[in-house]
């Protein structure tokens, strides 16, 4: 939706988003006072010289600088504020914009609101939820699509678990971007057309799967993480993990656990790890990649936490 001042209105990771850009992959939302605000603006003038390299830039605690090799610049400053800055002539495109706004833009504005993120996809099915985690192409959208998609799981992330704080003893987690990025071969299996999908990173081949109808509603507390693993057994495993192998594994996929690290704070960053491994239950599930279909792997993560 937009306003009388030609913004849009959003709602993602449980926070109100008063947008210059569009963003049609979040949901809409009527709202007075948002809780963050992406503008067109102008960055530090530091960050804007041709000799800056790409990438990301530490300015400092509460103000990181995101320069793309397009030469678009992305401010994020006080978990509040993000300014988006064209470079002359510019011509980049609007899916660029969204790919970097909703994934490493929005990943460090929630770092500065103090919001743990862990690289897994998190779905839901009656009140109880479970998260996936692993490093990148081993297969954690595949398992989703096929939770979400093919078995009818309510979705909460497709690879960002962001956890906002500790309730008692039950970990809430925010719901993310309602989309799954999915390859061709997976959407053509559950019955779906990547022509009427669009490519969000040509690099990796991947497209966005809409699954706002699927999102998940109301408060969500994770019970459990799966951390995907491969091997050569030809068999799969599953390994319940106890004491400081559950915080090694959390602390390990952890998202930009380098920041993290650069603040300083590690005693402080064990001890929530610590927290938080307390009150769930942290599974190893080990497989051949070469044998082992997301089907079979869906089967296994629901006997082991009883979804069926």
């Amino acid at each position: 939706m937009t306003t009388e001042k030609n913004t849009y209105c959003y709602s993602c990771y449980g926070l109100n988003i008063r947008s210059y850009f569009r963003l049609p992959e979040l949901p809409e939302k009527k709202f007075e006072n948002p809780d963050v605000v992406i503008a067109l603006g102008q960055v530090k003038d530091k960050y804007t010289a041709e000799h800056v390299p790409e990438g990301l830039h530490f300015d400092a605690i509460d103000c990181f600088v995101f320069k793309m090799n397009s030469g678009t610049l992305y401010q994020v400053s006080g978990g509040r504020f993000i300014t988006v800055q064209f470079p002359d002539h510019s011509r980049v495109g609007f899916p660029d914009i969204r790919l970097y706004m909703l994934s490493p833009v929005f990943n460090a504005l929630l770092h500065q609101r103090g919001i743990l993120l862990l690289h897994a996809g998190v779905l839901c099915r009656n009140a109880r939820s479970i998260a996936i985690a692993g490093e990148s192409g081993i297969g954690k959208s595949t398992i989703g699509a096929e939770l979400c998609l093919g078995r009818g799981y309510s979705f909460v992330s497709d690879d960002v678990c962001a956890i906002d704080d500790i309730d008692g003893s039950r970990i809430r987690v925010l719901p993310s971007v309602p989309r799954l990025k999915m390859l061709p071969d997976t959407m053509l299996r559950l019955g779906l057309d990547s022509r009427e999908c669009e490519s969000i990173d040509e690099s990796k081949g991947k497209f966005s799967v809409p699954v706002k109808d699927r999102l998940a509603t109301g408060d969500v507390y994770l019970e459990a993480v799966f951390v995907l693993s491969v091997n050569d057994h030809h068999h799969i495993e599953v390994t319940s993990l106890k004491g400081v192998e559950k915080v090694e594994a959390l602390l390990k996929n952890l998202i930009w656990i380098e920041y993290l690290r650069w603040m300083g704070n590690q005693e402080a960053l064990f001890a929530r790890c610590n927290a938080i491994c307390s009150d769930i239950e942290i599974y190893r599930l080990s497989f051949d990649k070469r044998i082992h279909s997301p089907r079979l792997l869906a089967d296994e993560i629901e006997k082991s936490w009883n979804l069926a």
